[in-house]
């Protein structure tokens, strides 16, 4: 499997939803389904059985994959705290699994500003595992102000290991790490296949070992959707 550039990535969800006609709320169900039970792998691998999981989501398709991780880890019976940096927007699929996610009573805690920033950094050092699904592949520099401030202390976090969403929040999937903050993960779980970013200079202190999750479409399809111009 080739590595994608962020824009075959999207290329790829298109051909899936238009094509395949995979509606792109279940392209995300499967992405989020699968990075929790990753999670719980790198749990179990560290001797973890009941780890506690703290999930750091943006308003986009990341923190969609990530409210879909957390429901699904919370059905586990995982002690999970979702941490929202922004809402997503009204009638995208990420605010339909944020909706779902609320209804299931998923613990989700606001991050409006610095002094709960401050808050959450605090539970974050508690945490076995903290995710970090703030920005995915239509991230475009450079990193608003206060997101840049949620790296940051991310970054400071000590404790927990670390794990990315599809890429760390601030790292390029095109150019890799480009200035600024960007996450510096223990692992990336990407999805379909690892960015072309992963392979430059750098990149591996910010992505830690990286494991590839299933959404759900075959690698024949993924390589039919790439011939598409």
């Amino acid at each position: 499997m080739p590595r994608l550039t962020c824009d075959q990535a999207r290329r790829i969800d298109h051909f899936a939803m238009e094509t395949l006609g995979i509606p792109g709320l279940v392209l995300m169900e499967n992405a989020g389904r699968s990075a929790a039970c990753l999670l719980l792998d790198l749990a179990k691998s560290r001797g973890v059985a009941q780890p506690e999981v703290a999930l750091v989501c943006g308003g986009g398709n990341n923190g969609g994959d990530g409210y879909v991780a957390a429901r699904h880890l919370v059905r586990r019976g995982i002690d999970v705290t979702l941490y929202a940096v922004g809402k997503p927007r009204e009638g995208t699929d990420a605010k339909t699994h944020a909706d779902i996610a609320h209804r299931l009573a998923v613990p989700i805690v606001p991050i409006p500003d610095e002094v709960a920033l401050h808050r959450a950094a605090d539970a974050w050092a508690r945490a076995d595992i903290l995710v970090d699904a703030l920005l995915g592949t239509g991230f475009r520099h450079p990193v608003r102000p206060f997101t840049s401030h949620v790296i940051t202390r991310i970054n400071a976090t000590p404790g927990p290991t670390v794990v990315a969403f599809d890429l760390p929040s601030g790292f390029d999937g095109d150019h890799g790490h480009r200035g600024g903050e960007a996450v510096r993960a223990n692992m990336t779980i990407t999805f379909a296949a690892e960015k072309v970013g992963f392979s430059l200079p750098r990149a591996e202190e910010h992505l830690g070992q990286v494991v590839v999750a299933d959404i759900g479409v075959p690698e024949r399809v993924i390589e039919e959707a790439l011939k598409i111009e």
